[in-house]
């Protein structure tokens, strides 16, 4: 039998000239053969053309992401 010993929560922290963005990941095993994985991200836009470009790209930053969840689940 394999046993798996998953961490509670995991943190990044990446921070450029331009944005800052926070991701923190929870894990909660739901039986001894599945887990489930909570995700949350932050992005901080520093100055005005970042804030604006991140508010106009927070669609894409979203799909992009969601396909990073559906590639880990696989």
């Amino acid at each position: 039998m394999l046993v798996r010993d998953l961490p509670n929560e995991s943190r990044l922290r990446l921070d450029s000239s331009t944005v800052v963005v926070s991701v923190t990941g929870t894990f909660r095993s739901l039986t001894a053969t599945r887990t489930l994985l909570g995700s949350q991200e932050v992005f901080r836009f520093k100055g005005v053309i970042s804030t604006i470009f991140g508010f106009l790209a927070r669609l894409a930053i979203r799909k992009a992401h969601r396909r990073h969840i559906e590639a880990f689940k696989t």
